[in-house]
């Protein structure tokens, strides 16, 4: 049986202040690196270089900066889709309830790794020093994001479904939809840019000359995309913040209902990673792994039914 989380750290957030640290150190990356450019001048730092350098080149030539931001939102990413996941394990916010929201669910977490794996690598391995290695990162990166931003997208597509009355959930979903569909077309087209530049230049010639505009373009949608990750990071924020109602040392209060029962019957899952659903009929603590009826504190109801799509105590007493 998994071990419950804590309740997080202080101060209001409680876990949402990881997906906030990680987007504090992602924009800190960028926006250090495009002072740093602007104030130089906005130079080329290699004679085939662009007008407008790519963020990788601006890292290589500030490496140790590079290296010590770009880990620290990786790994702040990774913890981020990884608490998303056990806290909708263990009940802490709004759980899945179906198949395919948790296979989404932990592809996504698999995704994550990668995409912070490649994202440390890609600084170790900078553009100049390590030029082979260090695009092939990137597009590891690149591509495990995407993958792992559609993933969760397609769970929290679901969980609007399961959660109606659920606002944060369907803002995050909405958000996601808006960064993950542009981050996929900009990518996209960053890769198409970059092929067209490779072929249109002959061995020895700079690409300065045959491809400035398409290599400058290409390197601006390197900054957009840099731009959608730490916003993706930030957008966690609204998953994890829901923990607070059901932290450790709140639940002699009240936690809102749609944390404890979705709002389209009683659906719950069984233990396990793709366990079978139960569907309808009375339901008692034991069918829910880890004692999931009593996050938030639920008054003492031994059964409960579904009427209507709405989960009501037997008794007909209210919920908290």
């Amino acid at each position: 049986m998994p071990v419950p989380l804590p309740g997080g750290i202080g101060l209001g957030l409680h876990w949402a202040w990881v997906p906030f640290f990680g987007f504090i150190f992602g924009a800190a990356t960028i926006i250090s690196l495009l002072v740093i450019w602007l104030a130089q001048g906005h130079p080329r730092y290699r004679s085939n270089e662009s007008t407008v350098v790519y963020i990788s080149d601006v890292g290589a030539d500030n490496h140790a900066l590079f290296i010590v931001l770009g880990t620290l939102t990786a790994l702040l990413f990774f913890a981020s889709i990884y608490l998303d996941y056990r806290l909708r394990h263990t009940y802490r916010i709004p759980t899945r309830v179906r198949r395919y929201e948790r296979a989404a669910s932990a592809l996504s977490l698999i995704f994550a790794f990668i995409c912070a794996l490649g994202c440390i690598l890609l600084t170790i391995f900078d553009a100049f020093a390590h030029p082979t290695l260090h695009w092939t990162f990137s597009g590891i990166f690149f591509v495990a994001l995407l993958l792992s931003g559609l993933f969760n997208m397609i769970e929290l597509g679901g969980l609007t479904r399961d959660y109606r009355e659920d606002k944060a959930t369907r803002l995050s979903f909405y958000i996601k939809v808006a960064i993950v569909i542009p981050g996929i077309i900009a990518i996209i087209i960053l890769a198409c840019l970059m092929k067209r530049c490779d072929d249109r230049t002959p061995a020895g010639q700079s690409d300065y000359i045959t491809c400035n505009g398409d290599d400058s373009a290409a390197a601006s949608l390197e900054w957009f995309v840099t731009t959608l990750f730490c916003l993706y990071i930030a957008s966690m924020m609204l998953d994890l913040y829901p923990s607070r109602y059901t932290s450790t040392h709140r639940r002699n209060g009240a936690a809102p209902q749609e944390l404890i029962q979705p709002t389209r019957g009683v659906v719950q899952p069984k233990s396990g990673f793709f366990g079978k659903k139960q569907k309808g009929g009375p339901m008692t603590k034991g069918t829910v792994p880890n004692g999931a009826m009593t996050y938030g504190e639920v008054p003492n109801v031994a059964m409960m039914s579904s009427t209507n799509g709405q989960v009501l105590p037997q008794n007909g007493s209210s919920m908290v």
